[in-house]
């Protein structure tokens, strides 16, 4: 099976949200949350897609909390995620 990658690019400006949570599941960074009125809200991000970098940096050597701290930096953003699947109630 061949995944699709989804590159999500925004400009966040100061004290604006970036419009998504992420939380580490079965050791996996997933999309949580979407925010309507973040910045990464209308890119190709999903609840439920695997993060695999946000500017470059590797999720696997994020945390939850690094990785949310890293969303809230000001400037170009950028997160590189695919869709995963996962059983039935675990998001």
């Amino acid at each position: 099976m061949i995944s699709s990658l989804i590159t999500a690019t925004a400009m966040k400006e100061k004290d604006t949200s970036p419009g998504v949570v992420l939380e580490r599941k079965q050791g996996k960074l997933l999309v949580a949350k979407i925010e309507e009125d973040g910045a990464l809200f209308g890119t190709g991000l999903r609840l439920g897609m695997q993060v695999l970098a946000i500017n470059n940096v590797d999720s696997a050597v994020l945390s939850e909390a690094s990785a949310n701290e890293l969303l809230q930096k000001e400037g170009a953003l950028t997160v590189l995620a695919k869709p995963v699947s996962l059983p039935p109630g675990t998001l």
